[in-house]
């Protein structure tokens, strides 16, 4: 039997074992599921390690942007993506939705609202 993986998946697949060795270890892993997403014209990875919810570039596994959002038990909700802004709910931190923005060079992430 052969499984077949959409090019998102490869690509999800892929930068989490690129980022394997270039994400600070106190990021923790959790157990939310990764999304890609297209931004300002290029594809971002984003998960939520239970730490930070975190975007990655596809290609090398780097982090690109993080925004900090520590649960006090394990991280399984997976961020939803809607026309630049990512939405993640957890405990006991309530829902937050966050709009990632090119700076120049770099990617920030942005609270819009948080609802606790």
């Amino acid at each position: 039997m052969r499984t077949t993986f959409s090019t998102q998946y490869r690509d999800v697949l892929a930068s989490l074992e690129l980022a394997k060795d270039n994400l600070h270890p106190d990021l923790g892993m959790g157990y939310s599921s990764p999304i890609v997403a297209e931004i300002g014209g290029r594809r971002h990875v984003i998960f939520w390690t239970g730490r930070d919810l975190v975007g990655l570039a596809p290609e090398s596994g780097r982090a690109l942007w993080s925004f900090p959002f520590k649960s006090e038990w394990d991280s399984v909700m997976t961020p939803v993506f809607h026309e630049g802004t990512v939405i993640l709910s957890g405990n006991p931190q309530g829902t937050v939705a966050v709009r990632i923005k090119r700076r120049g060079d770099t990617w920030a992430a942005e609270q819009v609202w948080r609802q606790e």
